[in-house]
């Protein structure tokens, strides 16, 4: 542990170099003199906690760093969007029903207020605090988008009960994935992912007639519905922490009220964003989004500085081949290093890979789906083709996973297995 507390102290020193960027006000500092006076410094602090073992922090940090100071102009456009009740005038209500009586409410109007880069330093703080946490942009205005509060929030009592119902949910699906990993060698020893089910589990799945699915798809799934779970359950837990608070009133509607805030990972909406958009609608829409401003921030700074149309597909390409490239290096850079005897068999290329063939796999798809609506434009297509469509995309990102994940999903397993990891199981299945 001691060997962590000067590569912690760093990287808690970068985080602390952001704020105090921001805080300056562009009348001192202007965007370029910002960038090159603190840009420097954060990445050189990062890329020493990157050599000590922090590899996903600090890259993720440095992008960070360079969207907020580099590719935004944070303090000059940005406005923190927030709730405000306005109490109106009292009016008086006549009733039409019963008897024609004369009464006097308290009529509450919310509005939205737009609050930019404050002038003072204290409230200063606050502002810049806020927008380093969304990572997302959500109830910020920017440039290019403005991600607005709900226009109705829902009541807490009920959110919560939601969330709890989700929670609960989420960490079941987690328990029951533990409890299969207990019975299929794949995720006990080196195992190929496409090696038959062993005796007592095919047994046990032939039950509930499961036994015909192969069980590379079955393996997929389930390394696939823990991700699912775990990002879930980063979204709700922290939810219900704030949204709790914002009910004492211990923390302001920012925090407090984020009943709004868009989830983490798509929930009904994954599926459907796979049948409207395959792959772009799954990696755009659907799957973990915590990233995805940093990862398409360097893209779109780029196209916009080489005057390519936001919406052409030459734009699209570059923002993909851009995002899915820094992806597969984020990613990586969470796996343990080889260097160290019981992580040998860890491939980082193979992992990388993954990432590398989903972008050019999702470049084709936009061009094949560019020239589909030249020759055959979505304003002719009737119920039947569009229906046809959706069944294509399905299968088609079905039968994309099924080929490409073994390339992560083998990786990652290893470095379970390397690392000895055995998750405990709350609720075991009777013994026969």
């Amino acid at each position: 542990m001691e060997a962590l507390r000067v590569p912690l102290l760093a990287q808690l020193s970068a985080h602390l170099l952001l704020h105090i960027a921001l805080l300056i006000p562009p009348s001192t500092l202007s965007q370029k003199q910002l960038a090159l006076s603190f840009l420097p410094a954060i990445w050189a602090i990062n890329i020493y906690t990157w050599t000590a073992g922090f590899g996903f922090l600090a890259i993720a940090q440095s992008l960070w760093a360079l969207e907020l100071l580099g590719v935004r102009r944070v303090r000059e456009e940005f406005s923190c969007l927030r709730y405000q009740r306005i109490a109106a005038k009292k009016v008086k209500i006549e009733s039409r029903v019963e008897e024609k009586k004369t009464s006097e409410k308290q009529k509450l109007k919310e509005g939205i207020t737009k609050e930019p880069y404050p002038s003072t330093l204290w409230p200063r703080i606050f502002w810049v605090a806020n927008l380093i946490c969304s990572l997302r942009y959500t109830s910020w205005q920017t440039t290019s988008s403005t991600s607005l509060p709900p226009s109705k929030p829902p009541k807490r009592i009920p959110f919560l009960t939601h969330l709890f119902l989700h929670t609960t949910l989420y960490l079941l699906l987690i328990d029951a994935i533990s409890l299969y990993t207990h019975f299929d060698p794949y995720f006990q020893i080196s195992t190929p992912i496409s090696e038959p089910f062993p005796r007592r589990l095919r047994t046990f799945l032939s039950l509930y007639h499961l036994h015909h699915i192969p069980p590379q798809l079955v393996r997929i799934l389930i390394v696939g519905g823990q991700q699912y779970a775990v990002f879930s359950l980063l979204t709700t837990i922290p939810a219900i922490f704030f949204v709790g608070l914002g009910a004492l009133g211990v923390v302001g509607d920012f925090w407090g009220g984020t009943m709004g805030w868009r989830a983490g990972v798509g929930n009904l909406s994954l599926g459907t964003a796979v049948v409207r958009r395959g792959l772009r609608g799954f990696w755009g829409e659907g799957w973990v989004q915590y990233l995805r401003v940093i990862l398409t921030g360097p893209g779109k700074a780029l196209t916009k500085q080489l005057g390519l149309p936001e919406r052409g597909l030459r734009a699209y390409s570059l923002r993909v081949v851009i995002a899915f490239g820094i992806s597969s290096f984020l990613h990586v850079s969470t796996l343990p290093s080889s260097s160290n005897p019981a992580f040998l068999g860890l491939k980082p290329l193979r992992y990388a890979a993954f990432f590398w063939v989903q972008g050019a796999l999702v470049v084709g798809e936009a061009v094949a789906s560019h020239l589909l609506e030249r020759v055959y434009p979505r304003s002719s297509r009737g119920g039947l083709a569009k229906a046809g469509l959706s069944v294509v995309r399905l299968v088609w990102v079905i039968g994309v996973m099924y080929w490409t994940a073994p390339l992560i999903v083998d990786e990652m397993t290893k470095a379970s297995r390397a690392f000895g990891l055995r998750q405990p199981v709350l609720f075991k299945l009777p013994e026969s």
